[in-house]
């Protein structure tokens, strides 16, 4: 499954995002990790700059899923996440 998302930086600063990643699980279980791969991305968004995200997950077994929210890094140092469920 491949999901678009728009980041953009509102700061007269780069900012620094790491770790971008979705965060999913099956209808009516638990999360976890092992049922998914993915590759985490990181960007770097410049000052005022808008850019396109694509995110990739892939299911290791057959079912419906849910993608419960993207998170991410900011700087290396705060953990932030947009819940979508």
């Amino acid at each position: 499954m491949i999901v678009k998302l728009l980041m953009k930086n509102p700061l007269m600063a780069d900012i620094f995002i790491n770790n971008i990643k979705l965060v999913c699980r099956y209808e009516d279980q638990e999360a976890s990790k092992d049922d998914f791969d993915q590759i985490e991305r990181n960007i770097v968004l410049r000052s005022l700059e808008t850019k396109e995200i694509i995110l990739e997950i892939f299911p290791r077994k057959a079912g419906k899923f849910i993608i419960e929210r993207i998170e991410w890094i900011l700087f290396d140092v705060v953990s932030c996440a947009y819940q979508m469920v």
